[in-house]
């Protein structure tokens, strides 16, 4: 068989005559918008969730990396919305070096994570200084056992307000600071990983640098 008998067939994704080029971006739109209407019905499920600053506890954060998807015209190339959805959680010490940090669903209430966060320290702390949100009664009960002092200031709707000691919670600025500090790595502000465990691993490690330093 001589070589003008063979005829070389032409793969769909090789075709790039002008109405096909048409036909493959009207998909690509078509996919885009069928994608971003379930991120959005996705999102509504989420709107009333907000972390114990008042900020949505899940926002949108990108898009995943595009990739191609194989229609009937051949491959489309799409990007897909992703999401930031977990809230981390830390305790640090007096110098601001992290000694144990958590990370929940953002669906989680932070005040869950607290029994978590104060069990299983060698040093008992004379105080543990937080944010409102951990102002429980459980939670000022288990500080007490430990004996130490609970500087947490009462929410504004508490039926007793219970007075702290301003000026040791003025010092809750060293685990804000840490957390601005860890932002500057860029895998960590951005999470690369997306795996729970493997972004705590890198939290640690960043943690680490921080206990050389």
């Amino acid at each position: 068989m001589s070589q003008d008998n063979i005829i070389a067939l032409t793969g769909r994704e090789e075709i790039s005559d002008p109405l096909t080029e048409l036909l493959r971006s009207g998909a690509r739109q078509l996919i885009c918008q069928a994608v971003e209407a379930e991120f959005e019905e996705f999102m509504a499920g989420y709107a009333g969730q907000k972390t114990s600053r008042g900020h949505a506890a899940v926002v949108r954060n990108g898009h995943q990396p595009e990739r191609e998807i194989q229609t009937g015209i051949g491959p489309v190339k799409v990007r897909v919305p992703k999401v930031r959805s977990k809230t981390g959680h830390a305790v640090v010490d007096e110098p601001g070096r992290l000694v144990k940090a958590t990370i929940t669903g953002a669906q989680v209430h932070d005040s869950k994570e607290m029994p978590v966060l104060l069990e299983g320290h060698e040093a008992n702390p004379k105080a543990v200084v937080a944010d409102k949100t951990y102002g429980s009664k459980d939670i000022r009960q288990r500080i007490a056992d430990m004996g130490a002092l609970a500087v947490i200031p009462s929410k504004s709707n508490a039926r007793i307000h219970i007075p702290h000691d301003a000026a040791l919670y003025a010092m809750r600025n060293v685990v804000e600071r840490f957390f601005c500090t860890m932002k500057d790595m860029r895998g960590l502000a951005t999470r690369y990983e997306k795996l729970s465990r493997n972004f705590l691993a890198m939290v640690h490690l960043f943690a680490i640098r921080c206990w050389c330093n």
